[in-house]
């Protein structure tokens, strides 16, 4: 029971709950005669080799412009942190201004998001600072294992909240489909035969 002061003087704390379960644990598995160093609470993911080398490119990521289809091209692989999040802003917002389009494709199907909800949360106001068009609109593939699902569907909320035009898909060429009947030139073209 050396454990209890540390769950008693942090169950006081505002961050509790993360390091009274840690501890709970610890002290669990120190009552049933294991070590707590060697009991894992959370996966360790740490330990799985990212995929990078099976996508073709050197960084867990890459951001291209497609000329062909007028789309900036986010692709994905392997695990993708806060500090990534934003620099793929960064860099496809970029791509958008020089090349003067609005579509943008984001390829996740083999990668395992790692980035924070308040990141997530935090990234329209990034878009809004970096000088991201408003009439964008953006196709999520979402990843085959479905990790962290709900952080896609929050990202998608908080965007559309904020007026960018988000949307999910299970499938790439799916994604690519809903790009290519919504680009804004053609809802433009629309708007003004409906007037």
């Amino acid at each position: 029971m050396r454990y209890s002061g540390v769950v008693l003087h942090l169950a006081q704390s505002s961050l509790a709950a993360p390091f009274v379960f840690i501890a709970s644990v610890a002290l669990a598995a120190n009552v049933s005669g294991k070590s707590p160093h060697n009991v894992q609470p959370f996966p360790d993911y740490s330990t799985r080799p990212l995929r990078v080398l099976e996508c073709g490119f050197n960084m867990a990521w890459k951001v291209e412009y497609a000329s062909e289809t007028g789309t900036v091209v986010l692709t994905a692989c392997g695990e993708i942190r806060n500090e990534d999040a934003t620099e793929q802003a960064t860099e496809t917002i970029r791509l958008l201004k020089q090349n003067q389009v609005g579509l943008v494709l984001i390829d996740y199907s083999d990668a395992l998001s790692e980035v924070s909800l308040p990141t997530l949360y935090g990234l329209p106001d990034h878009y809004s600072q970096a000088g991201a068009p408003w009439h964008a609109r953006a196709a999520v593939v979402l990843p085959r294992t479905r990790y962290r699902i709900e952080s896609y569907q929050f990202f998608e909320l908080v965007c559309k909240n904020a007026g960018y035009d988000v949307k999910l898909f299970e499938t790439r060429d799916a994604a690519e489909d809903w790009l290519a009947q919504t680009s804004p030139s053609r809802e433009s073209e629309e708007r003004l035969a409906h007037a």
